[in-house]
């Protein structure tokens, strides 16, 4: 009976710890995401350097989880890979693929992002548009 009691406390144990860590992680998080609109906009009023903005749009590619689909370098899913597209997209293209990605192409299994703060999409363009080959 007590080693009933045993294994059943240090499961309950486990799953709590577990569900603790992924409440901290989501409020660590929190933070970060809700400063960087304020961050762009800073830099958008200020015409801030290039690279600040090209970091704050890889931030975005990262947070969005776009790596789950698209690759840059051979890091992330290679079936869709964005080496060269600022070189094959114009910046409207670009916006319109990652806002509204049916009207490029009807039937597209592309997630829209439109619900992204403008601020976001405003950088994540910048930083797509500066790959080139």
């Amino acid at each position: 009976m007590r080693l009933l009691l045993a294994k059943t406390l240090a499961l309950v144990t486990g799953i709590l710890v577990v569900l603790l860590s992924m409440l901290f992680a989501l409020v660590q998080q929190q933070p970060s995401s809700e400063q960087l609109p304020s961050q762009v906009q800073e830099m958008l009023s200020d015409s801030a350097d290039t690279s600040s903005m090209l970091i704050l749009g890889k931030q975005v590619f990262d947070e969005e989880g776009c790596r789950t689909c698209h690759s840059i370098g051979g890091v992330g899913n290679r079936r869709h890979h964005l080496d060269g597209v600022g070189s094959r997209l114009t910046e409207q293209e670009t916006r319109t693929w990652i806002i509204a990605p049916r009207e490029m192409k009807p039937g597209v299994s592309k997630p829209a992002y439109g619900h992204l703060p403008q601020a976001h999409i405003d950088v994540l363009v910048k930083y797509i548009m500066s790959l080139k080959k």
